[in-house]
């Protein structure tokens, strides 16, 4: 189903990272990171199976250790590649339409409901920037990794059902795949590659945004959207 991405939003617990954001820096930790990094609450910042390539359940498998089978193997066994831990990723909140309909006084309050950010996420910090004009920022991103010749990926994550769903995913698409107990986040991913292997975060200058963004405090985001039909 096709997306349509009105904005788009980065919550920070610090208003000096949303000021760094709004001046153009994306500070982009590595997928090890997050793989490592502990929440109390599911399905937020940290996810131990991000980048997962394989994902089976247990009676799906025959498992052998020295010529053993192993019986009443019980939960899912999924495979991770090393690789991907070199991966940086910065990740943000899309304000998107889930589907395509002709929009009416009647279905506005429908379309306000799709694009409110879910309480989840509201909880990961005071400060929101909001991005007003995707494909620039967008088309920012791509131009300043071309600079620098990293390799880039972009796109919105895709969940997957754990309970229902086996099988595998391809190296590059594994990084856009993730559990659907984080749907909440409507993720949109950049994903650089960097040259060289280090467990280093990137701050990647795209600059100055404040001409295509603006910050505000994300406990109001949900109750500033408006939406009004244009007289024709």
């Amino acid at each position: 189903m096709d997306k349509y991405i009105y904005f788009l939003i980065k919550i920070f617990d610090e208003d000096e990272h949303a000021e760094m954001f709004l001046d153009g820096i994306l500070h982009s930790k590595k997928i090890s990171y997050f793989r490592k990094l502990y929440d109390e609450a599911e399905g937020n910042r940290g996810d131990r199976h991000e980048g997962v390539i394989s994902w089976y359940k247990a009676e799906e498998l025959k498992i052998e250790i020295n010529g053993v089978t192993l019986k009443d193997v019980v939960g899912n066994v999924s495979i991770k590649m090393n690789s991907h831990d070199n991966v940086n990723i910065f990740c943000l909140y899309a304000s998107y339409q889930t589907e395509n309909f002709e929009l009416t006084q009647e279905n506005i309050p429908k379309l306000i409901e799709q694009l409110k950010i879910s309480e989840s996420c509201l909880g990961l910090g005071r400060k929101a920037v909001i991005v007003t004009n995707v494909q620039e920022f967008m088309n920012r991103v791509l131009n300043k990794a071309d600079q620098q010749q990293l390799d880039l990926r972009a796109g919105l994550i895709e969940y997957y059902d754990p309970k229902i769903f086996s099988g595998k995913f391809t190296d590059d698409d594994a990084i856009f795949k993730k559990r659907i107990e984080f749907s909440h986040q409507k993720e949109y991913r950049f994903a650089f590659y960097p040259n060289n292997i280090s467990d280093d975060a990137i701050n990647l200058d795209i600059g100055n945004i404040r001409d295509i963004a603006f910050k505000m405090e994300a406990n109001e985001i949900n109750n500033e959207i408006k939406i009004s039909k244009i007289a024709q």
